[in-house]
């Protein structure tokens, strides 16, 4: 979720946010909703009243995270994602196609929403490996408020499809589905967000994972039409009965030029054994009309 992404958030009253899913998406180590507030901090979207508007967006990045996830050594984990995501006042389908690197002791997995620990790992077999991560499908919704005092609200449904190399341990080899909501508003300069969500997923040979609920909130400020900023609280249940929840911070800073680009970076703070302890992400985006 917050994937996940970080795009968060101040806009003007005439113009409806967008952006959702692991930044997803972006990032391994923040989840869906990073990108979320992210779109929501680029601000350049019309109202979904507004009839003939339509953009296309290429956005690529680096997330790199690094964790013990309750082992005694750190798994590292780097992910490169290119997207391309078309479109409209109310509809926005997305494709994410990863390149990802995995140096760990085994038994850490990556995933569009963030690491899958799937067993204990072997300190004595420390590897790394590194190929092409699994693709992400993503089709979004956009309700537009009857009124000011009403929030957005956003559905989104996502398929993982298992294209990384399970034997290499840079994913599961399964498919797995996600659905999520997000809600924000905002209020002059400040937007606050939320989301939570659905997955259910696959379970690899020899192992049982979890269908698990995710939650995120966070708070934007528009300190400029070019600068915006905030933070976000991101929480996951366990994903197998080898880790634990996770629940981390992450900071973020959004900086725009017109509605040509847009980078944005963020921090991750883990508080959990589930959770990076650390993690640093980038993310670039082009708009053509």
């Amino acid at each position: 979720m917050i994937s996940q992404f970080v795009q968060a958030a101040c806009l003007n009253s005439v113009r409806a946010p967008r952006g959702l899913a692991s930044f997803f998406a972006v990032s391994l180590a923040v989840g869906g909703l990073l990108f979320t507030a992210s779109a929501m901090a680029e601000n350049e979207t019309p109202a979904a009243d507004e009839g003939g508007y339509e953009r296309l967006k290429v956005s690529t990045g680096v997330d790199y995270s690094s964790g013990a996830y309750g082992g005694t050594l750190d798994t590292k984990i780097l992910y490169l994602p290119l997207s391309v995501q078309y479109e409209t006042a109310t509809w926005r389908v997305k494709v994410t196609l990863p390149y990802i690197n995995i140096e760990g002791p085994g038994g850490v997995t990556g995933g569009p929403d963030g690491p899958v620990i799937i067993g204990p790992g072997d300190p004595n077999a420390v590897t790394s490996s590194s190929g092409m991560g699994d693709v992400v499908l993503q089709a979004s919704y956009l309700f537009a408020p009857s009124s000011g005092n009403m929030p957005y609200l956003e559905i989104t449904g996502k398929i993982k499809l298992p294209t990384a190399n399970e034997n290499k341990g840079l994913g599961t080899g399964k498919t797995d589905y996600f659905v999520q909501a997000d809600v924000f508003q905002s209020f002059g300069n400040v937007t606050p967000f939320g989301t939570i969500g659905y997955r259910i997923a696959g379970d690899p040979a020899g192992f049982d994972l979890n269908n698990t609920i995710y939650a995120s909130a966070g708070l934007g400020y528009k300190f400029s039409s070019s600068f915006s900023g905030g933070v976000v609280v991101d929480y996951r249940e366990k994903s197998s009965d080898f880790s634990s929840e996770r629940l981390e911070v992450v900071p973020y800073a959004v900086i725009k030029s017109g509605s040509n680009w847009s980078v944005n970076l963020y921090g991750v703070i883990g508080l959990t054994d589930g959770s990076p302890d650390t993690g640093v992400g980038l993310q670039i985006s082009l708009f053509t009309d």
